[in-house]
């Protein structure tokens, strides 16, 4: 009898590469996303730094979260570019 119970995994394709990602990282992401929602939007909101960091950090977060390819980390880097 085994005891030990394995976390759910779901499999994902972002552009040509695969990742698993477990249902506790996609908790961590949605608990991260209220908080820069909820929390640091409203009060870095007028500032340009604010702008800045909160840019920075949703590209560091979709690196981290979403194992992306060299080609997708491109593409996504530019667009960062662009919007500063």
């Amino acid at each position: 009898m085994d005891l030990l119970v394995e976390p759910e995994v779901e499999k994902y394709n972002y552009f040509e590469g695969n990742c698993t990602r477990s249902k506790s990282n996609d908790q961590l992401r949605n608990h991260l996303i209220l908080i820069f929602k909820y929390i640091l939007v409203p009060y870095l909101k007028q500032t340009r730094l604010a702008l800045i960091f909160y840019s920075f950090s949703l590209l560091v977060f979709v690196f981290v979260f979403n194992c992306f390819t060299l080609t997708g980390g491109i593409v996504l880097f530019n667009l960062f570019i662009i919007f500063l």
